[in-house]
């Protein structure tokens, strides 16, 4: 089975669930990583550069010249990070997500 990719509309639209969420509690500096995440996510044709953390800060440092070292740093993990997190998600087989599910229900109760 091959692996799936990620869609950049896809990617966007979890980049922007994570900046509402820390709009609600968030610190200043998390919301302003995740609006630059979510600025850099628009400027770039594909998801798979993200994968790689030396090439994200790369692009990152590029994007955003101004930005002080942490920052770049900060906004690269993000990126990474979720990127990897939606790549799992798309390629986990169908019965592991079954089985995900079923944990998480019991939990709940």
């Amino acid at each position: 089975m091959a692996a799936q990719l990620i869609t950049k509309e896809v990617f966007l639209s979890e980049l922007t669930k994570e900046l509402e969420y820390l709009k609600d509690g968030g610190t200043p500096y998390r919301i302003k990583t995740a609006e630059l995440s979510l600025f850099v996510a628009h400027c770039v044709d594909t998801v798979e550069l993200f994968f790689n953390l030396e090439e994200t800060l790369k692009k990152v440092k590029l994007l955003l010249p101004d930005a002080d070292p942490e920052r770049i740093k900060d906004v690269s993990e993000m990126l990474k990070t979720i990127s990897r997190y939606l790549n799992m998600q798309a390629n986990l087989s169908e019965n592991l997500k079954l089985k995900l599910q079923e944990r998480k229900k019991k939990r709940k109760s």
